[in-house]
């Protein structure tokens, strides 16, 4: 019934062609059915997105471990010397980002992806 209530409600969406707001705690509802996608926690937007832009760049170390199956694992991880400007990690490649020795971070990995984020801020780095 819920997969015939989904498929009612994208027929209406794409005949009356009018932007829609639809809230569910569903992920897999959300991905399957939206266009954008906002991602809130403890009432603060933590992304707004297409589906393919929440699961490959989370900006939030949250949106890394809420969205997508499985979830990114968050590792968490200490820099042991500073990047600046452009480098690579790990085979993945930021153009302007600054890593200071030391530094707290979280390290999220999915199969086919990573990313990482500072452990304070849990704001994406890379």
């Amino acid at each position: 019934m819920r997969d015939k209530t989904r498929h009612r409600i994208l027929d209406i969406y794409h005949r009356k062609r009018k932007p829609s707001l639809y809230v569910t705690h569903d992920q897999g509802e959300a991905l399957a059915m939206a266009d954008r996608i906002g991602v809130m926690a403890k009432g603060r937007m933590q992304q707004i997105g297409t589906p393919e832009e929440l699961l490959d760049k989370p900006a939030t170390a949250f949106v890394a471990g809420f969205i997508g199956t499985p979830a990114m694992n968050l590792l968490p991880a200490t820099v042991t010397f500073g990047l600046s400007g452009g480098w690579r990690l790990l085979g993945v490649f930021a153009e302007n980002g600054d890593l200071s020795a030391g530094q707290r971070v979280r390290l999220a990995i999915r199969e086919g992806g990573m990313r990482l984020f500072d452990a304070e801020s849990e704001r994406a780095l890379l």
